[in-house]
């Protein structure tokens, strides 16, 4: 089956008054003030061709607007914006009003008034997108516009897009209407089910998941799947040691939690630091070996042993560990310098020894990367002064991890939607985001190093750091933010997957952090109530549910102002479980 896209019942602004039937085709508007409504696409768009028709049915005194958005536009706004002719991740045209019948819109400004005409019930609205190019061309009843208001547009060959250079997707088609004044608006999209009325544009395709490009680092027609590089088990400890099995690989991170049983900390293990090493996401301990509450004794083909002891495998509690494989465990030390080829074996990307320089000011020790994955875990010593570490990665980290193994500092995160490269916030706090220039020395990671300034949480002389790092990947991973509405009904967080594993902090104010993962129940169709635990905390799971797996993305369902605040901006990272084209 195709499994077509429609309007999505969870990613919409519809004021009161307007709704989605007909299989959340068909939208309507029936309203006396001056509200408007717009519904996206379930379906995104990362690349490839793809077209859509709406028809319209019936626009009283109300003004259509159809047009593609950014998938990102509708959870970094303030809620419940309703207008996509205005923003700079919006493009998109009105099919009626008094003043600018059938006007094209992007970024505050318009292409003509009248460009378009006057679309009457009948008529069909069409849009073409060329996401890898970042390309659109709209159309009324098979003419198509092009940029300076002309009707000689053809997607087909490529001429005279409505509008070219779109910001980096992916994107969503989007319907509705603004200024929904007395009167009755009626529109139907159409993304291939019920067949188009005109031939799509030449290489131009229905949205559909059969259509959607495969994702080029999970490969799941070839019985490859995230859960190749990420998975969460549950187990239930035995006082003893105990081996966990499960995984499709041998882990290079795992981070177990004690789910049951309340005031045992999350142990935090990587194969660089090596069995019977530990760090406590809701502690600020140095590395510590051979914990007396438990510990990881090894890193297994399939899975990973455990020590007995209350956190890590308390006789009759269950317990979580959330799992990623890297580039495998390095078996040296890095003894070369700065800009040096590093000493065999002690730095593996996606299993095999690097065998030409290290970027960056301060070599690694340490380091093992996974370029499908977009992960790396990195070990180096600080110098006290201004300087770069290499990530192995081939893309900018969104989200990295970094602690003190030396000392008793904080765990620092770099996220790239904190108010700026100045900011940080740590996961053993509550507190929100906290600005120091010297953390990671005011500047960006770059597609080959991170920064750190001369912080003793990042950079301290002689001390010893772990970095964990973290980039979107398409149909894998992603990283990002959302503006919550502090509703019940709470935002829906396009990924792109289905996700295995999220985790959610409010920035702006002091609160804890939440994850939820697709094993202990925040899932859709779970019959119990989704648990949910706390990275910062050592408490047991908690309820209720407060988020829901869809196979696209993540819907929050909680007031609370830790995942939810209203107009406050909420960091997310979020793993998959299965890209949305095979769910």
């Amino acid at each position: 089956m195709a499994n077509f896209a429609q309007l999505n019942v969870l990613n919409h602004a519809l004021a009161s008054g307007s709704t989605l039937s007909e299989g959340n085709l068909r939208i309507q508007s029936e309203s006396t003030s001056d509200v408007g409504s717009l519904a996206y696409s379930t379906l995104e768009m990362a690349s490839g061709k793809f077209y859509m028709e709406v028809l319209v049915v019936r626009q009283d005194a109300d003004r259509g607007q159809i047009g593609i958005v950014n998938t990102l536009v509708e959870q970094n706004q303030a809620p419940n914006n309703t207008n996509i002719t205005d923003g700079n991740n919006e493009w998109g045209f009105l099919t009626q009003s008094n003043v600018s019948n059938g006007s094209i819109h992007h970024g505050g400004s318009n292409i003509g008034n009248g460009a378009m005409g006057s679309f009457q019930p009948g008529d069909i609205a069409q849009v073409a997108i060329d996401a890898s190019a970042g390309k659109v061309w709209f159309g009324r009843n098979n003419t198509w516009f092009a940029n300076d208001g002309g009707s000689d547009g053809d997607p087909s060959t490529d001429a005279n897009p409505t509008y070219t250079n779109l910001a980096n997707g992916p994107y969503r088609f989007a319907v509705g209407c603004t200024n929904a004044a007395s009167g009755l608006f009626v529109m139907k999209a159409n993304f291939g089910e019920q067949g188009f009325k005109y031939t799509p544009p030449t290489g131009f395709k229905a949205l559909s998941q059969d259509n959607l490009p495969t994702p080029t680092n999970f490969d799941a027609l070839a019985g490859e799947t995230p859960a190749d590089y990420f998975k969460a088990v549950e187990y239930t400890g035995t006082g003893n040691s105990t081996a966990v099995t499960g995984l499709n690989f041998r882990p290079d991170f795992v981070w177990i939690k004690n789910h049951t049983t309340a005031g045992w900390s999350n142990l935090i293990n990587d194969s660089i630091r090596g069995p019977n090493n530990l760090i406590f996401s809701d502690a600020t301990n140095a590395n510590t070996q051979n914990n007396g509450g438990g510990y990881l004794t090894s890193f297994d083909a399939n899975g990973f042993t455990v020590s007995g002891g209350g956190a890590s495998s308390r006789s009759g509690s269950s317990h979580i560990a959330w799992c990623f494989k890297a580039g495998g465990a390095p078996t040296a030390t890095n003894s070369a310098g700065a800009g040096a080829v590093p000493t065999a074996n002690s730095v593996k990307i996606d299993g095999a020894n690097k065998s030409d320089a290290l970027a960056g000011t301060i070599p690694a020790t340490e380091l093992t990367a996974s370029t499908k994955s977009g992960f790396s875990i990195v070990r180096y010593t600080g110098t006290g002064s201004n300087g770069t570490v290499a990530h192995g990665l081939t893309a900018a980290p969104k989200w990295m991890w970094i602690k003190n193994l030396s000392g008793t500092n904080d765990h620092i995160i770099y996220h790239d939607n904190l108010a700026n490269n100045t900011y940080y916030i740590a996961v053993n706090q509550t507190a929100s985001q906290s600005q120091a220039t010297n953390v990671f020395n005011s500047a960006d990671p770059t597609s080959t190093v991170f920064s750190v300034g001369t912080s003793t949480a990042t950079n301290g002389n002689g001390n010893d750091y772990i970095a964990y790092c973290w980039h979107s990947v398409e149909g894998f991973s992603r990283f990002g933010k959302f503006i919550g509405n502090a509703a019940n009904n709470g935002p829906y967080v396009e990924c792109g997957f289905k996700p295995a594993f999220v985790i959610v902090r409010n920035r702006n104010i002091t609160t804890q952090w939440y994850s939820h993962d697709n094993v202990l129940g925040n899932k859709l169709g779970n019959d119990s109530p989704g648990l949910h635990l706390k990275p910062n905390s050592a408490n047991a799971t908690d309820s209720p549910v407060a988020c829901d797996f869809f196979a696209s993305g993540f819907k929050i369902r909680t007031t609370g102002s830790g995942q939810n605040g209203n107009g406050n901006t909420m960091l997310f990272m979020a793993f998959a479980e299965m890209p949305a084209k095979f769910v």
